[in-house]
């Protein structure tokens, strides 16, 4: 501006006709003209608070305060300009613009990758500035601007296109710089209007993993972020402090997170009972919280579902509208690259299979959502209070286990109820606990920890169904199992070989130092022990020789011989036990060598013996055994015959599981 132009003078050629005939009403695409103008003044584009000069700002008062008295129109839009964005009763999208797919000057490009060929690779991003349009176009590597004339031009982007998904995020300044993120080289691009390179701001040194966008903070401060919860200066690349941006989140739980505003010490809570996915602020106005949230409900199937909020200062939503994600070519992985504001007009660029399409976005107070309805077709749970019965004794049983702190997730408070049917079949509803998945180790100390309650201590159980609120599918989901419930069967069998396992190695080690009465205490009163000195247990050939449970415990002071078995040769091998247990039973026949039973197998042999045939399970069907194969040293030419396993013989007896026999078998002698 000129400085002896006088800054009133448009406006008093503007209002001139009010002035000569005040009955006279401004046209009303004048007067929409000028309200957006005034409500892009008000607002703050990107977060930006803008110096506005102070004749502007007297321009406009002065226009505004005529208006005031000189229409009756602006009384229905004042609300509007104070809410900066306008809130209708129903959201709607308006197509405002379509870009082609194709290889020509100014068309965005589009091609497919992938072992099938299905990805596409097309726009990452755009942006909105004073009408016109910036589209980053990844396929091309290129910029496409379309102005507000309809005039579209394009430059090209000078980083490496061998890399696929590198171009997250475009920002456009007032000034008309363009700034581009490449976020696997950790590199921006700042551009001119013209498309001339001015400035590569390497982000490498940076803490930043993976930024994923660029925002213009206060006073024209250009940043990166990283899903909005780290945020790195381009001026100086450092990281720049919660408190010193205009906001930043902070997680409560998996359901409900704090978006926490500079300006305001409370925050605001973000809550949702799906469970908060991605969600970043679009702006901030004087009014206004434009948020963007996606919640993926916690069951296997994929759904989710993202919606485009305006917030009021305390955190409640005054509009929103559900972002059309299937109209999407590929669901993007973060949608908010694809909103966009532009002074009080809000934007959503949307790659369909046709064509790119640009939509001006209206928020609705009546917003749509589909996510319950589609969870419902889905999800897999129980209504506690009319399935089956009270069954009271177990839920005390749970809540011992909470009150003792065995169960590290929730507290006493965290027990909906429990019921069984007449099948056996149990509903354990928890509240949910609203914690981080468990590494594999701490799920399987739950796993433990509830079986001990359940199947260990109600033999009526025969199946069990834990929920989180009625949701089976998000306990599996939450636990990163499969929707299966625990059934009797398979848990005693787990828990069992765990059992077995570990009584087997208990009492090898008793062996290996001779301790007889350790392994006695595993041995049943009147069943006893049994040494078989092959592998045809119960077998009339198998020269087994059996103890008491009272003997074996005094075998360590048993200085007589005993006969463990014959050879083909019809001799015998006759040995005190402990000698027994060292020459055959820690050492092999023939390299007289300490065995390696390295090679531990579960009710089934490591290895199949071509001579002896193993009989436990055709004499014991009812026996589980764990065996212990030792290969043949290392150097010994005949490795095929001069292996040795044990095998630790199992029975039940009123619920326990005692040592029944210890089973030998070689090859040959």
């Amino acid at each position: 501006m000129n400085k002896n132009e006088n800054p009133f003078q448009g406006a008093k050629q503007l209002l001139h006709p009010i002035k000569n005939r005040p009955d006279n009403e401004p046209n009303r695409e004048f007067v929409h003209e000028l309200q957006n103008k005034l409500k892009r003044e008000q607002s703050k584009k990107k977060l930006r608070l803008p110096l506005v000069p102070v004749f502007a700002t007297a321009s406009v008062l002065l226009i505004f305060t005529i208006f005031i008295l000189s229409s009756n129109l602006w009384g229905e839009s004042a609300d509007q300009v104070e809410n900066v964005y306008s809130i209708s009763e129903n959201p709607k999208l308006t197509l405002v613009d379509t870009f082609a797919y194709g290889s020509e000057d100014n068309q965005i490009g589009l091609y497919y990758e992938g072992m099938n060929e299905t990805l596409p690779v097309t726009v990452s991003s755009f942006d909105v500035n004073g009408g016109t349009v910036y589209i980053l176009d990844e396929a091309r590597s290129q910029v496409v601007i379309n102005n507000s004339d309809g005039e579209t031009t394009s430059f090209p982007i000078q980083h490496n296109e061998s890399i696929t998904g590198s171009l997250k995020d475009i920002l456009v300044t007032e000034n008309g710089d363009i700034y581009i993120l490449d976020s696997i080289e950790k590199l921006v691009y700042q551009y001119n209007s013209d498309g001339e390179l001015k400035e590569t701001f390497d982000l490498s040194k940076t803490d930043l993993f993976f930024p994923d966008s660029i925002i213009e903070l206060e006073n024209n401060e250009i940043a990166v972020s990283q899903r909005q919860e780290q945020f790195v200066s381009l001026t100086t690349l450092d990281l720049i402090a919660s408190e010193e941006v205009p906001f930043h989140f902070e997680q409560v739980n998996r359901k409900e997170q704090t978006l926490q505003l500079r300006d305001d010490e409370k925050g605001i809570s973000l809550f949702s009972s799906f469970g908060i996915g991605n969600r970043a602020v679009i702006d901030l106005t004087e009014e206004h919280v434009l948020y963007s949230q996606t919640v993926n409900p916690p069951i296997m199937e994929s759904i989710s579902e993202t919606h485009l909020y305006a917030l009021n200062r305390e955190g409640e939503i005054v509009g929103g509208i559900r972002i059309p994600e299937e109209s999407f070519m590929e669901k993007p992985e973060l949608v908010q690259k694809f909103i966009k504001t532009d002074g009080s007009s809000i934007f959503l660029l949307i790659p369909e299979k046709e064509h790119v399409a640009l939509y001006e976005v209206t928020l609705g107070k009546n917003y749509e959502s589909f996510v319950e309805e589609k969870l419902e077709q889905v999800n897999i749970g129980f209504e506690i209070e009319t399935f089956g019965e009270p069954f009271p004794e177990l839920e005390e049983e749970l809540n011992i286990l909470f009150q003792n702190g065995l169960i590290e997730y929730g507290n006493e408070q965290s027990l909906n109820g429990v019921a069984i049917d007449e099948n056996g079949t149990v509903v354990i509803d928890f509240k949910d606990f609203l914690a981080p998945s468990p590494a594999s180790a701490q799920a399987q100390h739950l796993y433990e920890v509830l079986k001990s309650v359940t199947f260990e201590k109600f033999s009526n159980i025969k199946k069990i169904y834990f929920q989180f609120d009625g949701s089976f599918s998000a306990w599996c989901y939450w636990l990163e199992s499969t929707e299966e419930p625990w059934k009797r069967t398979d848990a005693l069998r787990d828990s069992l070989q765990n059992q077995l396992m570990q009584k087997t190695a208990d009492v090898f080690k008793d062996i290996e130092n001779l301790n007889w009465e350790g392994i006695a205490a595993h041995v049943h009163e009147e069943k006893g022990l049994i040494f078989s000195f092959y592998a045809n247990l119960g077998s009339y050939d198998s020269y087994e020789v059996k103890f008491t449970k009272s003997e074996v415990a005094n075998l360590g002071e048993d200085t007589r011989s005993y006969i463990w078995g014959d050879g083909f040769d019809e001799k015998s091998f006759e040995y005190t036990p402990n000698d027994y247990v060292n020459s055959y039973l820690l050492k092999g026949y023939y390299s007289k060598e300490v065995l390696d039973y390295s090679v531990i197998t579960y009710n089934e042999a490591a290895y199949v013996s071509g001579g002896i045939i193993n009989t436990i399970h055709e004499h014991y069907p009812e026996a589980i055994y764990v065996d212990y194969f030792a290969p043949a040293p290392e150097g010994d030419d005949d490795k095929f015959h001069h292996w040795q396993a044990l095998r630790f013989v199992y029975e039940e007896v009123e619920g326990e599981w005692y040592l029944i026999a210890i089973v030998r078998d070689v090859f040959n002698p």
